[in-house]
């Protein structure tokens, strides 16, 4: 977990998908199309359930994530950007 501390600011999809008025999904489906061209660890993160269950608990908790969420997806502010604009269909 401690690779999600050093950058500023990481978005989830929800708050992605939230923002944008977009339905539950849209961003993780953005994210899969990207995935090709991103970089683990710098563009996105992943929690892992049993590695990470207090944070993902505590992010669920603030509503940041989907109740339904297992691994959570964590989004750089700029791949964050991409998917935004990919998701209104400016990208």
């Amino acid at each position: 977990m401690t690779s999600v501390e050093p950058q500023a600011q990481w978005h989830t999809v929800r708050e992605i998908d939230e923002a944008g008025g977009q339905p539950k999904g849209s961003a993780f489906r953005c994210f899969k199309r990207l995935a090709g061209n991103l970089v683990e660890g710098r563009d996105f993160v992943v929690l892992d359930a049993a590695r990470d269950a207090e944070r993902i608990r505590r992010l669920k908790q603030e509503g940041r994530l989907y109740e339904s969420t297992v691994n959570a997806l964590m989004l750089s502010q700029d791949t964050a950007r991409r998917i935004r604009a990919m998701a209104q269909g400016d990208e």
